[in-house]
């Protein structure tokens, strides 16, 4: 069977949408999540607790642009390799543009690196929001009682 390059272009451009779909969405739920069950909280509780949980939610509202960080990284990535592709595509055919695919599979990676980097920052900025809402929770908890 002979290669077929669009075939290949429609495979990377559904794996693109299947990742920035899955990728991130852990990441969204746990920082909006937690950023909603504050706010909840602070809502309905007696004691002012708004000041205590400021850094918390600064924390995950990080966590979230980080997450959407994540998604424009993921699709950059997906790009820049569909373009080395197809350039390397036409220097085996016909047209001399190849010299650039190199460079595209560069920022390909690099994009790839910026994601994974800001995966791991939005999941540590939901750890880091977890515990100073504990924290922060625990001594207000304690002086709010009567």
């Amino acid at each position: 069977m002979p290669y077929d390059p669009h075939e290949h272009e429609g495979r990377l451009f559904h794996a693109t949408v299947e990742w920035e779909r899955q990728a991130p969405r852990p990441l969204f739920i746990l920082n909006g999540g937690a950023a909603l069950a504050a706010l909840t909280f602070v809502g309905n509780s007696r004691c002012p607790v708004a000041e205590a949980v400021t850094d918390a939610m600064l924390a995950w509202l990080l966590g979230l642009l980080l997450a959407a960080i994540v998604v424009g990284a993921g699709y950059r990535s997906q790009s820049a390799f569909l373009s080395a592709h197809r350039r390397q595509h036409r220097a085996e055919t016909q047209t001399p543009r190849a010299r650039s695919a190199k460079g595209w599979g560069r920022i390909g990676v690099a994009s790839r690196i910026v994601g994974y980097v800001c995966w791991c920052l939005s999941l540590g900025s939901f750890g880091w929001g977890a515990w100073d809402a504990i924290n922060a929770l625990g001594e207000v908890t304690l002086a709010c009682r009567p």
